[in-house]
């Protein structure tokens, strides 16, 4: 009936939901996907009642950033600006949004920028603690560092992800599935630019023009239990993926959780540009 209705898509986050309730001064506002066809509907009042997260969460912000070149000469990754603010200010925001309040980055490349930027975290009113890597120690080997060990499950996302995911929602998953390690998940299409042939022999079997492929894709997002910590050797080189299949093959329970939320990793430059539109 209101076709002049102010309304939100399915990439906005939490943050500027409520930022744009409280500017117009309206307590609920339509979701919309691309097809501008009604998807959801957030109320202020569900909005505002955040549960209160008391697990450690980890920001894994301690990559080189090789392939930004030029942009990460002077910043790390995670200091790069996304619709004016570094993509780890929209991690921790994300996060607080949460109820998350204490944090713990893993740094090493340029490390001194991000710390002077985000100091203790007071003035965010959140603890920011720091794991400083002496040399590159992936994005599981700079756990064997946590100091004291965890008593609870962690939260850990790479420092180059950006996402609207509910971690609440994530780790109740992780708690209700009994699992040791859970792996956030989110799908990825993609379509081939040619025509793809299929063989017998030298003969023709059968073609299909530029088909659609779809994956689950690694989403850069994990909880970790803290009894598998231990098995993360000290001071080596350890990626997450690796880890988990050496947990898998160890016994330990492994999950994916499936998320559906906007999800971009940037990790080349045309990530970067797909952020800006």
């Amino acid at each position: 009936v209101n076709k002049a209705s102010l309304v939100v898509n399915e990439a906005t986050t939490s943050s500027e939901i409520h930022q744009l309730m409280k500017k117009n001064k309206i307590q609920q506002i339509p979701v919309v996907n691309e097809d501008k066809k009604l998807v959801g509907l957030v109320v202020d009042n569900i909005l505002q009642a955040q549960k209160t997260l008391n697990n450690n969460f980890i920001i894994m912000a301690g990559g080189r950033g090789k392939r930004l070149k030029p942009l990460t000469n002077r910043v790390p990754k995670p200091m790069i600006k996304v619709k004016g603010k570094p993509i780890i200010d929209h991690i921790i925001y994300q996060a607080i949004q949460e109820g998350c309040a204490s944090f713990t980055i893993s740094v090493n490349y340029l490390s001194h920028i991000i710390k002077n930027y985000l100091g203790d975290g007071s003035h965010l009113g959140v603890n920011i603690s720091y794991i400083q890597e002496t040399e590159p120690l992936g994005t599981a080997g700079s756990l064997s560092l946590l100091s004291p060990d965890p008593i609870s499950n962690i939260v850990i996302s790479n420092g180059d992800v950006l996402t609207n995911i509910n971690y609440s929602d994530m780790l109740e998953f992780h708690i209700n599935n009994q699992a040791d390690a859970t792996m956030a998940v989110s799908q990825f299409n993609w379509d081939n630019p040619y025509g793809v042939v299929t063989l017998d022999g030298i003969y023709l079997k059968s073609y299909e023009e530029k088909p659609r492929s779809n994956f689950l894709v690694n989403a850069g997002m994990y909880v970790l239990s803290p009894k598998v910590l231990s098995k993360i050797p000290k001071q080596e080189y350890l990626d997450m993926p690796f880890f988990l299949d050496t947990l898998k093959n160890m016994g330990f329970k492994v999950v994916a959780f499936p998320t559906h939320e906007s999800w971009i990793d940037i990790g080349k430059p045309e990530d970067l540009k797909k952020t800006k539109r």
